[in-house]
């Protein structure tokens, strides 16, 4: 279990967590998604939840098994 980068948006849903946005986490920025957030799985990156962001790079842990569509946009610069 690792916790993520402060500012990312989390929306709780049922049992789980959402990945929902950057928040306030600036561009540019590298990112670790968490693998739990208040004892609850983190298991989906929402639709578009990082639209025409510049992102360096993003850990995705395990426990992520959805990606919603066009969870990165237009993301163009994600470099891992």
């Amino acid at each position: 279990m690792f916790s993520g980068t402060d500012g990312l948006e989390y929306e709780f849903v049922g049992d789980h967590y959402v990945v929902s946005g950057l928040g306030s986490v600036p561009n540019g920025s590298h990112i670790k998604l968490s693998t739990y957030k208040d004892a609850y799985p983190v298991t989906e990156i929402a639709s578009n939840a990082f639209p025409d962001k510049t992102i360096k790079s993003i850990r995705v842990p395990e426990t992520i098994n959805k990606f919603g569509f066009d969870a990165f946009g237009w993301s163009g610069n994600v470099d891992a």
